[in-house]
């Protein structure tokens, strides 16, 4: 019954309340607590097409978040990252199971992705690397090396290196 009288009070047509009838239990709760569109809006139907979408990204990352033990600030930076990255983060990464740094390995992943979708631009370690002065010709190779030993905490500290000591080989 309560179905009925969310999709009277929003006006849903019949696509819209099949939409929400077939939503997981836990997602079709917290529309029905917490979807509000604007008065007037004209197209509620997309307004809770697009808030579905958004509570399954949040559940979808809360359960990776959990399932890999993250730290609190690991997981805000997992959440900050646009949808695409995010989304192939979840569904791609899958580290050795011997792995020593997983935050490390994760970060480094997820850049990888970042720079792919965002061609280099807005990726950070891609923007560091560019900026690292013995690197400039070899951005690709710092960011290899990063991403492969999950450096990416102590990339900053590698940058702040005298340029001869970052250039020993």
């Amino acid at each position: 019954m309560e179905l009925h009288r969310f999709a009277e009070r929003w006006q849903l047509d019949g696509d819209a309340q099949n939409f929400l009838r077939s939503l997981e239990p836990q997602v079709q709760e917290v529309v029905l607590r917490d979807f509000a569109p604007h008065e007037g809006t004209h197209d509620v139907a997309g307004k809770l097409h697009a808030f579905v979408k958004g509570i399954r990204r949040g559940v979808t990352l809360e359960a990776f978040i959990q399932k890999w033990n993250l730290d609190a600030s690991t997981a805000a930076w997992i959440r900050e990252m646009p949808e695409a990255v995010s989304e192939a983060l979840v569904r791609d990464f899958d580290p050795k199971e011997d792995t020593q740094n997983l935050v490390g390995k994760l970060k480094g992943f997820a850049r990888s992705i970042l720079s792919r979708h965002a061609g280099g631009a807005g990726a950070s370690a891609a923007a560091a690397a560019a900026s690292a002065p013995a690197f400039a010709g070899n951005r690709r190779r710092l960011l290899d090396f990063v991403s492969r030993w999950g450096v990416e905490e102590s990339l900053a500290y590698l940058q702040s290196l005298p340029t001869p000591v970052q250039r020993r080989r």
